[in-house]
């Protein structure tokens, strides 16, 4: 009797399943989960024809409860569909009938500007079978198909996808190259890091600002010296995140960092005694001082602050003398340094300011046969007229309207106030602050003697 009444209930719930009103169809498609297979797979499958959404989505839930693996084909045909939602559920229902059938449907749902996180959440329920898909999928022809592939491969972060994705680094789409470095960087070791130093001398900024920050993430330090060449970059941002990417690594950063302190091109020196503000080691302290009487005032400034943390004693003589450097944010620094070190300032009553040497022969001392950046002269080889022009002032003027007219010039250029204009003219802003602040070097230097 129990046999009978079961399947006579059976046949009434498939019977439901063709009724006149959806909601009925609905609710019977959704029940069917609690039919046999052999007898809910064919009512199922026509039910993802129905012309209700709700039908369709109720029978989708149903086939993925039942686990039942030949309605994939069908199943797969909805990824087609224009309804999201149904999209999304498809996405599910492939992920709960597992399989490489699934994994390789699911993966259509890739060609999308934005990911749906159902969507995501179906790929990486699907575990380890999904990644040999999602490596072959680097390779489909649509971007979004690739970017998205690369993605989720950083969310599952094994070690396989490491190659594949050192190859999707130089894709020819940015969106691409940026997730194949956020991959990276979340699966992270030494092959990854690898593929992300590659990836610094990518022609976009966000993919070289991305490679630098998950090398820092990583701390390996054969990243240090290419690290060290962004110093060049053409992007601040870019140099930034290179300073703190080498101060994440630490310790294994300074002596490279030291060394970059003799570079000829005077910006590298500048971001090297910034970076090793932060990688605080005793073997800076001669090289720091060395800096002091840097012919680049932004090297004497950071030189300062880097001594200062470093808290030597032995830096007093020569923080007593960069206290009188003629601009301004030198003297700030290195009276802060003096403060940190000395703080009641009773050492430094009995010293006298001493210099490792001047800017002259610190720059006579610099390797021959190297020229400055064009369009970058240093202050030194900067004339008079020169400097009065760059700051748009007449000769005869005076010390307070030099340090005025530096003021406006410099408030104009400043990163947040250019930060909407294109690389190529923040560039150029910042070529022309460098330049501002050598006139105002110059000319504070000569008005002050």
């Amino acid at each position: 009797m129990v046999e009978t009444k079961a399947e006579a209930w059976a046949e009434a719930l498939i019977d439901a399943m063709t009724a006149k009103e959806s909601e009925v169809r609905a609710e019977a498609a959704r029940l069917a989960r609690h039919l046999a297979a052999e007898d809910a797979m064919p009512p199922l499958l026509s039910s993802l024809r129905d012309p209700s959404r709700a039908v369709v989505l109720a029978a989708l839930d149903s086939l993925g409860a039942l686990r039942l693996h030949g309605a994939v084909p069908a199943v797969s045909g909805l990824l087609g569909s224009p309804d999201q939602t149904v999209k999304e559920e498809v996405a599910r229902c492939l992920a709960r009938l597992g399989g490489s059938s699934g994994s390789s449907a699911i993966l259509s749902l890739l060609d999308v500007p934005r990911l749906p996180g159902s969507a995501e959440r179906a790929v990486v329920d699907l575990g380890a079978t999904a990644i040999p898909a999602l490596m072959s999928a680097l390779l489909d022809a649509r971007r979004w198909v690739r970017q998205n592939a690369a993605l989720l491969l950083g969310r599952f972060g094994d070690y396989r996808a490491v190659p594949s994705l050192m190859v999707a680094v130089h894709d020819s789409d940015t969106g691409v190259r940026a997730a194949a470095v956020e991959a990276l960087g979340a699966i992270g070791g030494a092959g990854a890091a690898t593929g992300l130093i590659g990836a610094l001398t990518d022609s976009e900024e966000r993919v070289r600002m991305q490679a630098a920050a998950a090398l820092g993430k990583i701390g390996d330090a054969r990243a240090v010296v290419p690290l060290i060449g962004l110093f060049s970059d053409s992007v601040r941002h870019v140099r930034d995140q290179a300073v703190k990417s080498l101060t994440d690594i630490g310790s294994d950063a300074a002596q490279p960092l030291i060394m970059s302190l003799k570079e000829s091109d005077p910006g590298v020196r500048e971001y090297a005694a910034k970076a090793l503000t932060f990688v605080s080691v005793a073997e800076a302290l001669d090289p720091l001082l060395d800096a002091l009487a840097d012919s680049e005032w932004a090297v004497r400034r950071y030189a300062a602050e880097g001594l200062g943390k470093l808290g030597a004693k032995a830096a007093l003589p020569y923080l007593l003398t960069a206290k009188d450097d003629p601009i301004d944010f030198v003297r700030e620094r290195a009276r802060q340094a003096l403060d940190r070190i000395d703080p009641s300032g009773e050492l430094r009553k009995s010293l006298r300011p001493a210099r490792r040497g001047t800017f002259d022969q610190q720059e006579a001392a610099r390797p021959k046969g190297h020229a400055r950046e064009p369009g970058m002269p240093g202050s030194w080889a900067l004339d008079l007229p020169d400097a009065y022009a760059i700051l748009g002032l007449g000769l005869d003027a005076s010390k307070i309207q030099v340090r005025q007219a530096w003021k406006d010039l410099m408030r104009a250029l400043h990163p947040d106030v250019v930060a909407h204009l294109t690389p190529a003219e923040r560039g150029q802003a910042e070529e022309d602050a460098k330049r501002v602040n050598m006139a105002y070097d110059v000319l504070m230097k000569a008005l002050t003697d």
